[in-house]
């Protein structure tokens, strides 16, 4: 038997819009899929046209360390990217439509593996190996040249509360300006971490940047010129855990 039916890529394709506006408009729209989590009666592209939007933030100012002031915006959740256990078999497509997740239904591609977000180890985006490891991911994830885009393996728990858990692996594109409220991959003379960005005004009026832990500490410490924003995070890997 044949079933016909969309994928959320595919609606969002046709609609112009992000796939998680789209993903988030069918569940506001109340369609279910037809099949596990995947396809969606052809009705669907109608009910999330229909489906009015919760609006956009304010467009950013991108200069850095000369922009102005700009209050945070809440954000939607980096997508989370969850493949299957090829040792355990794990079946992740029964993962609720609500949750934060991207399937494997589209086209994949690979991205180079540059290191890791450690301290005493400092990644250079643009320095890379000349042979360098490749990661899977899913092709709609990339916008442009996809030369700007590299992967990183993260080790740690500074940003717990944002979902980034110890051993992901995060995709990143080419960023050199702070961006109010992203997380972004941050480099001094014998590190690289991934941090939330804020800005703020300093006592004098002039914008102050940070990078901010996200683990419960609220420990945040003040960009100065030996530090160097190098990529913005797209999107994070995930393997499913062993049970």
């Amino acid at each position: 038997m044949t079933i016909t039916g969309l994928t959320i890529q595919e609606i969002a394709t046709e609609l112009d819009i992000p796939y998680r506006t789209a993903q988030k408009r069918l569940q506001r729209s109340g369609i279910q899929p037809i099949t596990t989590g995947v396809l969606y009666p052809p009705e669907a592209l109608e009910a999330v046209r229909n489906v009015p939007g919760k609006g956009r933030p304010p467009k950013k100012n991108d200069t850095y360390p000369e922009t102005k002031p700009q209050t945070f915006e809440a954000r939607e959740p980096v997508p989370l990217y969850i493949v299957k256990d090829k040792e355990t078999g794990e079946d992740v497509s029964q993962v609720p439509l609500d949750a934060n997740v991207i399937f494997l239904d589209e086209e994949l591609v690979e991205i180079p593996e540059i290191g890791l977000t450690a301290a005493g180890s400092p990644i250079d985006f643009e320095d890379m190996d000349p042979d360098p490891p490749m990661r899977l991911w899913a092709a709609g994830f990339i916008r442009g040249d996809r030369k700007n885009y590299r992967c990183v393996r993260v080790q740690g728990s500074s940003m717990t509360e944002a979902d980034i858990q110890d051993g992901d692996r995060a995709l990143l594109v080419r960023a050199r300006t702070a961006e109010n409220g992203e997380i972004m991959l941050v480099r001094d003379e014998d590190s690289s971490t991934l941090k939330r960005i804020r800005i703020t005004e300093g006592p004098d009026g002039r914008a102050e940047v940070w990078m901010c832990w996200e683990d419960g500490s609220g420990q945040k410490v003040r960009l100065n010129g030996g530090h160097q924003i190098q990529a913005r995070l797209v999107a994070i890997e995930r393997k499913p855990r062993k049970r």
